[in-house]
């Protein structure tokens, strides 16, 4: 995935759909990613990219495939988070370079509407992240995409067990997620809300919320429980389970009409802040 991640961002780049400019900001590494036929603007919808790879995996350009994705395909800006990975920087460190990185934009650009994208282990750190915004009193953005987040590291949820046979990509790998969720947690409570969100208080967070899974996805348990902890405290989380599909959306043309689905969410959101 990492080879084919950092693969595409540099094809795009050689074709130039994309325009990217890899900057720190707020002390965290980042990058914007925007279609090189779009003129600059401050206006409409800027996607807060949170990358997958398991909190240890994925950093540099391999991160910016999704990013890319929404500029090449959907003509959407993004800012992609090159967050510190396990097994250097444990929990919190992850958590802290989001919120960082979000405090400066949304000082830098206080009108324009943000939309947190989080696939995987990024929708985990995209739904923490929700929950320590609301908890540091920071304006919350306009809304959330979590595509199959990986939001309990205590592992719990059924589907781990009962898809690991029908997962092209994570199945088989509960040996390796273990690890990864213990490098990941290191020593913190892996029911910390803000290390597994689906234990979460979710009162009060206000924000529309799109949760993306599919019928064979591993974390579909991890997607469904999370949906439905934000429901019962009334945020306002819509759910789509998609017919025979996996973890992460890794193949085409499923992964274009995740895309596409996850902007026309963006968009109808944008819509109404306007």
């Amino acid at each position: 995935m990492r080879d084919h991640g950092e693969r595409f961002v540099v094809e795009a780049e050689e074709r130039r759909t994309v325009s990217i400019e890899r900057t720190n900001l707020g002390g965290v590494n980042i990058a914007w990613v925007s279609p090189s036929d779009k003129v600059p603007s401050s206006d409409g919808p800027l996607i807060f990219n949170l990358h997958d790879g398991g909190f240890a995996l994925n950093d540099g350009d391999a991160a910016l495939y999704t990013a890319v994705s929404f500029a090449e395909l959907q003509q959407l800006d993004s800012v992609s988070v090159d967050y510190r990975l396990t097994p250097q920087h444990p929990y919190p460190a992850a958590l802290e370079d989001a919120v960082a990185a979000y405090a400066v934009i949304k000082r830098k650009m206080p009108g324009r509407p943000i939309v947190v994208y989080g696939l995987s282990a990024g929708g985990g750190l995209g739904a923490a992240f929700l929950l320590k915004v609301k908890q540091l009193g920071l304006p919350m953005p306009e809304a959330a995409v979590l595509n199959s987040p990986w939001s309990d590291v205590s592992m719990n949820s059924d589907t781990l067990a009962t898809l690991d046979c029908y997962d092209p990509l994570l199945g088989g790998s509960r040996p390796t997620l273990k690890p990864l969720a213990n490098s990941y947690a290191a020593g913190a409570d892996p029911q910390d809300p803000l290390v597994s969100p689906v234990y979460g208080d979710w009162e009060g967070v206000d924000v529309p919320v799109l949760l993306i899974s599919g019928t064979r996805d591993v974390m579909l348990g991890d997607t469904v429980r999370l949906h439905r902890a934000m429901w019962r405290a009334g945020v306002p989380a819509e759910l789509i389970v998609n017919e025979g599909m996996w973890h992460a959306f890794s193949v085409e043309p499923e992964f274009e009409a995740m895309i596409a689905d996850s902007a026309r969410f963006i968009r109808h959101i944008s819509a109404k802040e306007d």
